[in-house]
């Protein structure tokens, strides 16, 4: 097999051709006929590639997967269009659709004319499409442009192109090993998303039952809170709890037993005399007694 990163190349190319086409519009598959799908295959691949470094045929020099499969009457004819489009490079601004065009034209030419030269150019050109999977690339870009109308074009002229030319009919099983590949890759993809739509309904669920103990456990704490005092108006402040300070229970409170405790203890003793009722006649302070 040639160098990936040049297989890759080749690839891109046909990719891109199929969705500008779909972008566009234009639908250039739709109803051409087998000998037409093979130009614009070639120019779809090798153009871009070509168009991607200087000199009259640079990108020749370095495509291994032409040395690979041995496509030596393709080689030539690609190094001729090359020189043709650079040629004419000041006319047209866009290189690489100059050699698009430059390299259907040219293999068209040569389909056209038929005999020996026709055939060893088509069996060339269907060994490098084997080797680059013409077939499964342009089905695998018509599914990326989720163009349904693209899709079955692409499959019509894969279908003619291997009916007509024997040795072009590989094409259409590798269009059916990357329809398998791609409903096997989707089939994949879905039950990664079933398991992951499982693991986030477990996952909030989970979630929702923390907070729920959350918001138990933050109640909890509000009723263990004790309920701050209110501020005295008046007063002092009891340091015990249902209890009014001294002051708040009696006229006067504990300053006026206070004043009391320290007034003098004479005028209250002579005034407690002064008010003793006097003794009565005859009594002496001790009697004798009765036997």
């Amino acid at each position: 097999m040639g160098d990936f990163e040049e297989v890759e190349r080749l690839q891109a190319g046909i990719r891109t051709w199929l969705l500008r086409t779909a972008r566009s519009g234009r639908h250039e598959l739709r109803g051409i006929s087998a000998p037409a799908v093979l130009p614009m295959l070639c120019a779809a691949a090798f153009g871009p590639a070509l168009a991607d470094a200087d000199g009259p045929a640079p990108g020749l020099a370095r495509m291994g997967v032409l040395d690979s499969v041995g496509a030596d009457v393709l080689a030539l004819l690609l190094e001729g269009a090359c020189s043709r489009a650079r040629s004419a490079s000041a006319d047209a601004p866009d290189l690489t659709r100059s050699l698009e065009a430059e390299i259907s034209c040219s293999v068209r030419e040569v389909l056209d004319a038929g005999g020996p030269g026709a055939g060893e150019l088509r069996s060339d050109i269907a060994m490098v499409m084997r080797e680059i999977d013409a077939g499964g690339t342009a089905f695998r870009a018509a599914i990326e442009a989720g163009d349904e109308e693209l899709e079955r074009e692409v499959l019509a002229a894969l279908e003619s192109l291997g009916a007509e030319f024997g040795d072009m009919a590989f094409m259409l099983s590798d269009l059916a090993r990357a329809a398998g590949e791609i409903q096997d890759s989707l089939g994949g993809q879905d039950v990664e998303l079933r398991a992951a739509r499982e693991r986030a309904v477990r996952q909030s669920a989970d979630v929702r039952m923390i907070r729920e103990e959350l918001a138990v456990i933050e109640q909890r704490a509000d009723e263990w809170q004790p309920e701050p005092a209110e501020p005295s108006a008046s007063g002092p402040r009891c340091p015990y709890r249902g209890l009014l300070p001294d002051d708040q229970h009696q006229p006067g409170g504990s300053s006026r037993l206070t004043e009391r405790r320290n007034e003098p203890s004479g005028p209250r003793s002579s005034t407690r005399s002064a008010r003793r009722p006097p003794a009565r006649p005859g009594r002496g302070a001790s009697r004798r007694p009765r036997w």
